[in-house]
C-alpha cells in the first residue's frame, strides 16, 4: 500500500510542478506573444490546409521533374494544375460547412489560383522551348 501511496504522491507532485511551469511560462509571455499564440491555435486548421496544398503542389512538381521527357513533364504540370482546381473546390465546400472560415478559404483559393497561373506560365514556356529547340 505504501508503494501505491508513493506513486500517487509522485504523480501529484509531478502534476503540480507541470502546472506551475505552465503558469510561469504564460506569465512570462508578453501580451503580443500571447496574442500570436492564440491566433496560431485559432488558425491551425487553415495553416495546415495551406501547408497541405503547398506539399501537394511540391510533390507533383518534384515527381514530374524526375520525368525524362519534356512532354511527360508538361503533362504532369497540367495534372498538378488540375489538382489545384480540386483544392479550390474543396476549400469552397469547406467554407460552406464551416470547416474553414470564408475569409481563410478566399485567401487559400487566391493562393491556389496564383500557383495555377504560375504552372500555366511554366507549361507555356516549356512548350515554346520545345517548339524552338
Amino acid at each position: 500500500m505504501e508503494a501505491l501511496a508513493g506513486i500517487v504522491h509522485a504523480l501529484t507532485d509531478l502534476r503540480d510542478r507541470q502546472t506551475h511551469r505552465r503558469r510561469t511560462a504564460v506569465a512570462e509571455r508578453s501580451k503580443y506573444q500571447q496574442k500570436i499564440i492564440k491566433n496560431y491555435y485559432n488558425n491551425v486548421e487553415a495553416i495546415s490546409l495551406q501547408r497541405l496544398s503547398e506539399l501537394v503542389t511540391e510533390l507533383y512538381l518534384a515527381e514530374g521533374k524526375a520525368r525524362q521527357s519534356t512532354a511527360i513533364y508538361t503533362n504532369h504540370l497540367w495534372i498538378a494544375h488540375g489538382s489545384g482546381a480540386e483544392l479550390e473546390t474543396q476549400l469552397e465546400l469547406g467554407a460552406r460547412v464551416n470547416v474553414v472560415s470564408e475569409k481563410e478559404a478566399a485567401v487559400l483559393v487566391s493562393d491556389t489560383q496564383e500557383i495555377g497561373r504560375m504552372l500555366q506560365g511554366l507549361v507555356r514556356s516549356l512548350e515554346r522551348s520545345r517548339e524552338n529547340g
